[in-house]
């Protein structure tokens, strides 16, 4: 009985020891990270393309660039840095919580046809997480897009919590050279009004000043 009782005990050491250190070469090393990371991707629901990851999931990654496309917009993310805090992820159970989230340059366009769109209402359309994602502070030092002049492409900072359910932005700090803007608002999924909010805004060369609440 004692020897099958030190079989089990060791077996179960063996176990635990194999667990920590694959948790090790997945979290703490570049090459485990990068296989992590194709791995997470590839349950994307649109593709996602990065090159010139360095770091690891323990300590922060980086990329030089990172891209990803629906039908109609077409996404670019320059000199990103991500750092998790994993402290919180482990201890929520349910959500991956980043402390920081830094991009140098986000490009979003709009992606042209051959034949113009027809007009239709403005719809959210976001998809279900399986689990929340936590921003504690994320920053964007220029954002550019075809949608707007470029005296609106801003610089941004905020907080956001995507949940299963709402998606918010808390703490909005917007930048550009025609236009200030701080607040936060909330889209909540498959509801009918989606948006909620309030956002401050100054337009500098109107020397104008105001408040937009959104969703009534």
């Amino acid at each position: 009985m004692r020897r099958a009782s030190s079989t089990a005990l060791v077996l179960i050491g063996v176990v635990v020891v194999l667990i920590v250190s694959t948790a090790y070469v997945v979290l703490a090393t570049e090459r485990g990270s990068e296989w992590a990371l194709r791995a997470g991707t590839g349950f994307s629901p649109v593709p996602i393309a990065y090159d010139g990851m360095t770091g690891t999931l323990l300590d922060g990654l980086r990329f030089e660039r990172v891209e990803l496309a629906t039908e109609t917009v077409a996404i670019e993310a320059l000199r990103v840095s991500l750092d998790l805090d994993w402290t919180r992820s482990l201890t929520s159970y349910s959500s991956l919580v980043f402390e920081s989230v830094a991009i140098g340059q986000l490009n979003v366009d709009r992606r042209t046809t051959e034949e113009p769109p027809a007009r239709k209402p403005i719809a959210f359309e976001l998809p279900t997480l399986p689990f929340e994602i936590e921003l504690i502070t994320a920053q964007v030092d220029r954002l550019t897009t075809n949608l707007v002049d470029a005296v609106y492409h801003p610089s941004l900072a905020f907080g956001a919590h995507l949940g299963t359910d709402v998606w918010r932005l808390s703490n909005l700090q917007l930048r550009a050279e025609a236009l200030r803007a701080q607040g936060g608002f909330e889209v909540r999924i498959d509801d009918a009004m989606p948006v909620q909010g309030r956002i401050g805004f100054r337009l500098p060369e109107r020397d104008l000043r105001g408040d937009a609440t959104l969703g009534g």
